[in-house]
């Protein structure tokens, strides 16, 4: 008789163990855990095999897939798209809540301006040149997305004739991109030594309406062939920088080494990114020959 109990015991401890853990999908993942509370704000669960309750925003998750094979969906799962140039800046994501920023990589913090001193000038025209310059210094420092954490707008009408108005707007975002390079590939390209040209120059100041192109054979930046070397490689919170010469990039003297970071790269072009104050420029360099 004893055995008999033992042996459904462990039947119902098995099957208890047995049960499948529930999935939480985020933007930035799946999370196996189990599920214990779902309020109209957050979700409420623990990993496997531990005890400690953590909590998530219900703003965060896309879907819950329960061990039951029941699934409740909560919001879109947002995609970002691959900014590989910043000329496509106009699908920079602009976000408005904390909780879309979830399990991407802050970047950085830029404000930018903008002014309106005509007739033809509105509050509403102006704050959209804001917007723009915003998402433009976004996708030159390799950024997806932007988190506005402050929009003000200012409105004055000192103009004696009243017809004149002088609209001005100031918006402020935390920079974020969805994916880092590979940094132990990269470590691996530097190992080989290879020699690197620069071929393309382009930037804006944070007041800047656009990015500009510079000429780099008539500004001083003429191409100069440089080799990377692993000394000059660091991580730092999964971004990998790479320090260069600052005269090679036209920004100082040739004793100065300016630390860019690794937007993107393969085997024959590396893309780069460098932010002075309220300059943001952006470096794309050609493979060339190695001897």
């Amino acid at each position: 008789m004893k055995i008999l109990i033992s042996f459904f015991a462990f039947l119902v401890f098995t099957q208890s163990h047995a049960q499948k853990a529930d999935t939480i999908v985020t933007m930035s993942g799946s999370i196996i855990c189990s599920i214990k509370e779902v309020s109209p704000e957050i979700i409420a669960y623990t990993n496997p095999n531990e005890s400690v309750i953590y909590k998530i925003e219900k703003g965060a998750v896309a879907w819950i897939s329960f061990g039951t094979g029941r699934k409740e969906k909560f919001n879109d799962l947002k995609s970002l798209a691959n900014i590989s140039d910043p000329s496509n800046w106009e699908k920079v994501d602009v976000a408005s809540a904390e909780y879309e920023t979830r399990g991407l990589h802050k970047i950085d913090v830029i404000t930018v301006k903008a002014t309106g001193t005509t007739q033809y000038s509105s509050a509403n025209h102006v704050q959209n040149r804001a917007y723009e310059k915003l998402k433009k210094a976004t996708a030159l420092l390799g950024g997806n997305l932007v988190y506005l954490n402050t929009n003000q707008a200012f409105q004055s009408n000192n103009v004696p004739t009243g017809i004149v108005k002088n609209y001005r707007a100031q918006i402020s975002g935390e920079v974020y991109c969805s994916q880092l390079i590979d940094t132990a590939a990269f470590r691996a390209e530097l190992t080989n030594g290879r020699n690197y040209t620069l071929i393309i120059k382009i930037g804006m100041r944070l007041n800047d309406a656009d990015i500009h192109n510079f000429d780099l054979v008539n500004n001083g930046t003429s191409p100069k062939k440089f080799q990377v070397n692993l000394p000059n490689f660091t991580t730092e919170k999964g971004f990998a920088y790479f320090s260069l010469p600052a005269k090679l990039l036209g920004l100082g003297s040739a004793h100065e080494m300016i630390k860019c970071r690794v937007l993107r790269f393969d085997q024959n072009r590396i893309v780069m990114a460098y932010r002075k104050s309220a300059s943001i420029y952006n470096f794309a360099f050609i493979r060339k020959g190695d001897n």
